[in-house]
């Protein structure tokens, strides 16, 4: 059934903004993903491809130069500052640190920001071949959402953190003081239960909070 005109919601008129609203978010998610990792962590390897937490942000610092700066700008790979393969964007250097990938991530960001910023969506731009603005965004929002699932999944291959009984009621009352990758340990079933918002009897695998997801130990 079609909406009528006059009965469309107010977002559909602001579709730019919410895509650039989801783009930050993931950007926040990405970059503070490193928040409270030593430096050790931030390098260990998670997977057969060698990926890294730290090579991860790197990667998406590589992104954001091809989708917003070369395919605006049409500047090389040399001239942007950006590794000269996916590979190697993911690639960790000897200097490379918590601090200074994350530093390079937010000056990445502001210039995307500022090369897109007075261009239309349905704008053409040639970098890269001809693409209008949108599809740029799109291809980025993909990429940075993708990237945020394997930072999240990144978290569960360090040792998480056990609440006590009495943090977990704590929790309750505030979600925030819960830190990401914390879970309940054996003999909270009853707090488990609040926590998730399950019922009595119901299987616990893990509990949601916001984009995050906690592993209960069973």
């Amino acid at each position: 059934m079609r909406v009528p005109q006059q009965e469309r919601p107010h977002w559909t008129a602001e579709q730019r903004e919410r895509v650039e609203e989801l783009v930050d978010e993931y950007r926040v998610a990405l970059h503070d993903s490193l928040n409270d990792l030593t430096e050790e962590e931030a390098r260990r390897q998670l997977v057969p491809s060698k990926t890294t937490l730290l090579g991860l942000v790197k990667h998406v610092t590589f992104v954001e130069g091809v989708w917003f700066d070369q395919a605006v700008t049409g500047r090389s790979y040399e001239e942007i500052g950006i590794a000269g393969t996916v590979d190697g964007s993911f690639r960790l250097r000897e200097g490379d640190s918590i601090s200074t990938v994350q530093a390079a991530y937010r000056d990445r960001w502001e210039t995307s920001r500022e090369n897109i910023a007075g261009l239309r969506s349905e704008e053409m731009v040639d970098g890269r071949g001809a693409r209008p603005v949108w599809a740029l965004q799109l291809q980025v929002l993909r990429e940075l959402a993708q990237h945020a699932g394997h930072a999240d999944i990144g978290f569960f291959t360090y040792e998480p953190a056990v609440l006590t009984q009495s943090d977990a009621f704590a929790f309750v009352a505030r979600p925030d003081t819960l830190s990401r990758g914390a879970c309940l340990r054996r003999g909270t079933r009853g707090t488990e239960r609040r926590l998730a918002g399950l019922t009595k009897g119901a299987p616990i695998r893990r509990i949601c909070v916001g984009r995050r997801v906690i592993r209960v130990r069973r």
